[in-house]
């Protein structure tokens, strides 16, 4: 494509926000991750940074499954010192253990660093810059649910023959007030069964306006707007009207 080839070679600093993963290999040299309020960097194109994604969360479900053993093994731990308090023969050492593993340790159980080793804590006199970086928790990312849409499998009539028409429009004139000019003007034209259209116009010029007439939602015929010519549309068409911002309408194609 043009733009990729343009954008791979303009020697410009280019942010993209892009929904095409291809378009996104193709151009981009560097990922930011905005997550958690959060930042974070990645060399390499989307493709490079999404098995990087999958070897970080392949890490992390190994370290929360051993921070929960080990949780676990710690509050089971601290829970038997505390039945054991006030008893003859209780073990002073493994009290005060007890009592040391849930005052600091046990919110600590499940620390990392960024990259992947255990957090650890120390002195300010033992610290180097290795030793600079935040401790983090686990956070396992539930997977977007896919959506499943059940769509309707038109069946057409015996008389609705591939390349039958649809929609005629024969010296069509519209315009949404009688004062005003039309903003379709003499338009004809033929929807077949089968046709696959593209709408194109500059902003303005009626293409939203064309395509809510076909669907139903302006009557052309009314008072209130101004209209001349025939609009034919067969008796047993069934028309659906999917728009970029139609994505809350999709939930009655659920099962």
């Amino acid at each position: 494509m043009w733009l990729s080839d343009y954008l791979s070679t303009c020697g410009r600093t280019i942010v993209i926000v892009s929904h095409d993963r291809n378009f996104l290999d193709e151009v981009c040299t560097d990922i930011m991750l905005l997550e958690h309020k959060k930042l974070s960097y990645h060399v390499g194109n989307y493709t490079a940074f999404q098995i990087q994604q999958e070897e970080k969360q392949a890490r992390q479900a190994q370290i929360l499954d051993a921070s929960e053993r080990k949780r676990s093994k710690a509050l089971s731990f601290i829970e038997q010192q505390q039945k054991g308090s006030g008893k003859k023969y209780q073990d002073p050492k493994k009290q005060r253990q007890a009592k040391m593993i849930k005052e600091k340790k046990l919110d600590r159980i499940g620390n990392y660093r960024e990259d992947g080793k255990r957090y650890q804590t120390h002195s300010l006199k033992k610290m180097s810059e290795e030793y600079l970086l935040t401790p983090e928790k686990v956070i396992v990312e539930a997977d977007e649910p896919v959506p499943r849409m059940k769509l309707v499998d038109p069946t057409w009539s015996p008389g609705m023959t591939p390349g039958s028409p649809l929609i005629q429009a024969n010296d069509m004139s519209f315009g949404y007030s009688r004062d005003s000019p039309f903003l379709l003007n003499n338009l004809t034209l033929d929807v077949a069964r089968g046709s696959k259209i593209a709408l194109c116009g500059r902003n303005g010029q009626g293409k939203s306006t064309l395509l809510n007439i076909f669907t139903g939602k302006i009557n052309p015929e009314e008072k209130t707007w101004r209209f001349s010519g025939t609009l034919w549309t067969h008796s047993c068409l069934r028309v659906g009207h999917l728009t970029q911002h139609s994505v809350e309408e999709l939930d009655e194609y659920a099962p």
